[in-house]
């Protein structure tokens, strides 16, 4: 393929769910360095580290102006702050400290939370889809170290929703789920996150000195 086919080839639409994390964030390269055309959400939950967001745009200021323009939107469910009982929420529990597997740190689990976003990012990309008459793919940034405390990052959960969305909308054969990080770790995402700054001729640094994990 020379140069002028490759600008000229069609890019593939993504929908990503964007925390301001190492791995969203990550994964938002990914997709870049593969040809998708990507529109990304983020939440507003109430969530005491809402400085998560300010990084999300800091980070797609600076790919803008390397000429990646990357749609973003905020979605605001700030009352899940004051309904939901997570210490990522409620003023009066302190966030624990320790290893990110550990038992303690069940404590951060906002109930039911990426069924919500999950619900909500199905439904734009769907809107995509239909206005746009192609297929759409959701991705997700889960990985393996997440399994063991967030019930709602696992397989069972991903491939159980999906099956729902699929099958309470019309329209839903052109709408599917990747989670190409499912089976790695920081160290395999970070590796990833390198090879697609180098493929987009991006500074690896300045990107993650923006994220907040």
């Amino acid at each position: 393929i020379t140069k002028k086919n490759k600008k000229m080839e069609k890019k593939k639409q993504a929908v990503l769910s964007i925390s301001g994390g190492l791995d969203s964030t990550s994964l938002l390269l990914h997709l870049l360095a593969n040809n998708y055309e990507v529109k990304v959400l983020s939440f507003n939950y109430g969530q005491k580290h809402l400085i998560e967001i300010q990084r999300v745009q800091s980070n797609l200021e600076y790919l803008k102006s390397k000429g990646f323009k990357v749609e973003h939107n905020v979605i605001d469910l700030s009352i899940l702050g004051k309904l939901y009982n997570s210490a990522l929420t409620k003023k009066d529990i302190e966030i624990p400290i320790g290893h990110y597997e550990e038992k303690n740190m069940k404590a951060t689990i906002v109930p039911n939370r990426n069924a919500i976003f999950s619900s909500i990012v199905y439904g734009y990309a769907l809107s995509i889809s239909i206005e746009k008459r192609t297929s759409v793919e959701i991705f997700l940034g889960v990985h393996s170290g997440d399994h063991a405390i967030y019930p709602d990052c696992t397989e069972a959960f991903r491939s159980s929703i999906e099956t729902a969305f699929k099958i309470g909308n019309w329209g839903s054969e052109k709408v599917n789920f990747s989670a190409p990080y499912m089976e790695g770790n920081k160290t395999s995402i970070l590796q990833d996150a390198i090879e697609s700054c180098k493929k987009l001729n991006l500074d690896f640094e300045t990107i993650f000195r923006n994220t907040n994990t």
